[in-house]
Order: C-alpha cells, then structure tokens, then sequence
C-alpha cells in the first residue's frame, strides 16, 4: 500500500543539502574486496537524485535521462522518498559510504 505522505519544501531541501555535502565525502568509485573498482558511479547516482528533488522528476523524465541505470535506481528511491513511499531519506544509505 502507497502512503500519501508528502515532502515539505524544508525537508527537501534540507535533503538536497545533505545530499550535496555527502557527494563531496561519498569516494566516486567503491574497490570491491579484490581491490578491482567498482563500476558504479556514486557521484552521478547522488547526482541524479538531487536532480529528481529539485525538479520533482516524474517517474517518465527519471527514465529519459542519459543516466546509468544505477544512477536511474537511486533517483527512482529518491523520488519514492519524495512522495512518501519510503521513510528514510536517500542520504541514509551513502551515509554508510563515508570513510572514517
């Protein structure tokens, strides 16, 4: 079941914020444990989910971007985030990625 909670303007853009500060922490490319690096691009994947928060993408312009399709996954949780599908902010999770 869909919740109809909604985002106020102060929680997205205190969303956008943290997004911002944590794509300058967040390492562009992960290594996996065999040293070899990750394909998956966290910059753009942040990116794309500012994006969405700032222009409200609809689910049909999240999948016109030119984005990679992990950079469209993470917009896409952005945008459930947006309008009340997921509890949790889409900073949570690159949380997790910052090194100590």
């Amino acid at each position: 079941m869909k919740s109809s909670i909604t985002r106020t303007p102060e929680e997205i853009a205190k969303e956008i914020s943290t997004l911002q500060e944590l794509r300058a922490l967040v390492p562009q490319f992960m290594r996996y444990e065999d040293g070899e690096p990750s394909e998956h691009d966290n910059h753009e994947a942040i990116g794309a989910q500012i994006k969405t928060l700032e222009k409200n993408l609809t689910f049909e312009l999240i999948t016109e971007e030119d984005w990679s399709e992990y950079a469209e996954e993470h917009a896409l949780e952005a945008r459930d985030w947006l309008k009340g599908e997921l509890n949790d902010p889409p900073s949570v999770d690159w949380r997790a990625l910052v090194p100590v």
